[in-house]
């Protein structure tokens, strides 16, 4: 009976001495079950049902982990396509026109660029709608084709004779694009097509690409999703869109400018500056026909530095225009890396192109677009001369703006 006694009175004691601990000032800190043994071993591995956690841990921990791997490409842009009654009377046969043959030594220029951009003036709203030259631009669809199969992968098409033709002509010109293959940007057939971010991954890459002018021929009053107006707010507006949907690098085509002036107007300057100020990553200048100044520097935007490429006039890519200084035209290879979780400029050159021009003898000229880095090469021909001070001269009109 003793024995029973003294076991009650050791179990007591266990029992009071353990409410006393879990009434004491002092936090508590228990271990609920001993380690598990195997935790020890060294081919121990975690069970997959705790990895996710520990992963999330981690990036919490480490809030610089970048959430995009690190990639580059190469991208490119030439300047105005504008197909004139000159150019597309002279390769038509029948009722085919072929342009490849213009275009023939650019056929290995933009093969090793991962995207290009090019501002489309004359749209290829179809034969329905009659082929024309200016005032009212109407160029056959196999012109874009033809860019098409040389490289081309967008065509900016704000500009001041979107509209010539009417809505439906707008729409005949977007559908026609996307047919080829080709992105549009910069008109819209619809405010629900208008709003939509144009953002396209270049691998891995996303550029937001956008198109506006400051110049049109016809009112879009009753329709003013049709054509992208140069305006600050909306321009504002829909940059912020493009972020807010994973833009990493903004590329905005601007349709300004004096024509044949070989300098930016105080409009020109002042949207720039504007453009700057939103963080936007590369400005494509076109409308004055010949090429600008460019400048390439360092801006700061929310607190980073990170390079901009102000680029006022790219110039004719593609004419029948007669003047020399609107013969040349500029393209520019522009390399963006994505480093650390973030993307921007990392370099850029550029390429002098020219519209040169051959009179056949029947009254109609021949044209090839070449590049003037081959000049030397073409020493035997009737424009050397010219093509040498065209070049001579842009070269040194590209740093007017140097700081």
């Amino acid at each position: 009976m003793k024995k029973y006694l003294i076991l009650i009175s050791l179990i007591a004691v266990v029992v009071s001495g353990c409410l006393m601990i879990e009434a004491g000032d002092e936090p508590i800190h228990t271990v609920l079950d001993p380690p598990d043994p195997s935790w020890l071993r060294e081919d121990f591995q975690m069970p997959e049902t705790e990895q996710p956690e520990t992963a999330e841990l981690e990036d919490e921990l480490d809030p610089e982990t970048p959430t995009e791997p690190d990639a580059s490409i190469t991208i490119s842009a030439v300047g105005d396509i504008i197909g004139s009654t000159e150019n597309f009377q002279s390769v038509k046969s029948g009722d085919v026109y072929e342009f490849s043959g213009h275009f023939r030594e650019l056929r290995d220029t933009f093969q090793h660029h991962d995207y290009t951009i090019a501002n489309l003036v004359s749209p290829i709203a179809g034969a329905d709608f009659s082929y024309s030259g200016y005032p009212t631009y109407n160029a056959p669809i196999e012109l874009v084709q033809a860019v098409a199969d040389i490289g081309i992968d967008a065509l900016s098409t704000a500009n001041r004779y979107a509209f010539d033709l009417g809505q439906r002509a707008v729409m005949s010109n977007l559908n026609n694009i996307r047919d080829i293959g080709l992105t549009p940007f910069g008109t819209a057939t619809s405010q629900e097509e208008a709003d939509q971010p144009v953002i396209i991954d270049v691998k891995g890459i996303k550029l937001g690409l956008l198109s506006y002018t400051d110049l049109l021929n016809q009112s879009i009053a009753n329709m003013p999703y049709a054509v992208s107006i140069a305006e600050r707010s909306k321009i504002e507006t829909d940059i912020d869109q493009l972020r807010q949907n994973g833009a990493e690098l903004i590329v905005v085509n601007m349709y300004w400018g004096d024509e044949y002036a070989d300098m930016p107007n105080a409009e020109q300057t002042g949207l720039m500056s504007f453009l700057e100020s939103q963080g936007v990553d590369i400005v494509l200048g076109s409308h004055p026909h010949v090429v600008q100044p460019m400048v390439i520097k360092n801006i700061v935007y929310q607190g980073e530095t990170k390079p901009m490429v102000q680029a006022y006039s790219l110039g004719n890519f593609y004419s029948a225009f007669l003047m020399n200084r609107t013969k040349t035209g500029l393209m520019l290879e522009i390399d963006i890396a994505r480093q650390n979780g973030r993307a921007a400029v990392s370099d850029v050159r550029h390429k002098l192109l020219y519209n040169h021009q051959t009179d056949r003898g029947d009254g109609l000229l021949d044209f090839r677009v070449i590049d003037l880095a081959t000049l030397e090469e073409r020493r035997n021909d009737s424009q050397y001369n010219q093509m040498r001070q065209e070049r001579d001269r842009v070269e040194e009109l590209l740093h007017a703006l140097d700081q």
